[in-house]
């Protein structure tokens, strides 16, 4: 971690956002701000290199689980785990 100095005009920022209405407040602000910016640029990173988040994994292995299911048949617990296996194995593949 590192800390950093920022120069802010207290009146324009009070104007526009009112509730910041001490140091201690602007600084809890800023650092909310930087974190979602590294967040966002971790995220970026991790599209670039391919790397899913887990909710998108979990919705692709759902909608296979579901077009299998859509056959109206029972499934054993081994071709359910097949099925999942080789939806996460052509996930990766994309990758």
């Amino acid at each position: 971690m590192c800390t950093v100095s920022v120069k802010v005009n207290e009146d324009v920022l009070r104007d526009y956002l009112p509730e910041l209405e001490n140091t201690a407040a602007i600084r809890k602000w800023v650092q909310m701000l930087i974190d979602q910016r590294i967040d966002a640029l971790m995220k970026e990173r991790a599209a670039a290199d391919g790397v899913m988040e887990l909710e998108e994994t979990r919705d692709m292995i759902h909608a296979a689980v579901r077009r299998e299911y859509a056959f109206d048949r029972d499934m054993t617990p081994d071709e359910l785990y097949n099925i999942v296996a080789e939806e996460i194995d052509s996930i990766y593949a994309l990758g």
